[in-house]
Order: C-alpha cells, then structure tokens, then sequence
C-alpha cells in the first residue's frame, strides 16, 4: 500500500517540497534533527493547492515508541505482486523541476 521515496536532507526546500508535494506524501519518516524542518516545509505554500498534508514521525523521538506500542504488532494482510510499485527515486530532471522514476 505505499512506496518508499528517500529525501536526501542535503537538498533544498524547495526541491524536498517538490518532492512531497509529487508524490502526495502522506507520511514522512525521519529523525527528530529533521522533524521541524520537514514540518515547516509541510506548512508552506504559495496557494491553497499546492498545501502539503504529509504526517510527519521521528522515528527516535520519545513519542514514537508510544505511538507504534497503540498499534498491533501482526503483519498486514497485503497481497502484493512485481506489479506493485516499491519505491520511487528523484532525477534531477531536463526541465530543472526533479523527475521520479519509479
């Protein structure tokens, strides 16, 4: 039910709000040292539609223990197939915007 995208913190706002934007990210996970970064990046926008909706979680946050502790442990009933996409990497793009090949 989902793909992983990596996002190189190294690269510019602009190009990791691209990023998720594209993608229509809707969960972000990262470490704590990235997490107001990425939070801000969510909330910025130019208009109403380019606002960005990503959940974002610290995976070494004091909180992320608690939050994966409320869920069950068992593996998901997923059928997948080669079929499924599995992940997603960004270009740099002829156009200059970054380009996903999946």
């Amino acid at each position: 039910g989902a793909a992983y995208v990596p996002i190189d913190p190294s690269n510019p706002d602009d190009r990791i709000k691209h990023i998720l934007q594209d993608t229509e990210t809707k969960l972000v996970l990262t470490n704590v040292c990235y997490q107001d970064r990425l939070a801000n990046i969510n909330k910025s926008q130019s208009d109403k539609k380019e606002k960005l909706s990503s959940e974002i979680i610290a995976l070494n946050s004091p909180n992320a223990k608690k939050l994966f502790s409320s869920h069950s442990s068992d593996n998901l009933s997923i059928s997948t197939s080669s079929n499924n996409l599995a992940y997603v990497i960004y270009t740099s793009g002829t156009t200059g915007n970054p380009k996903g090949v999946m």
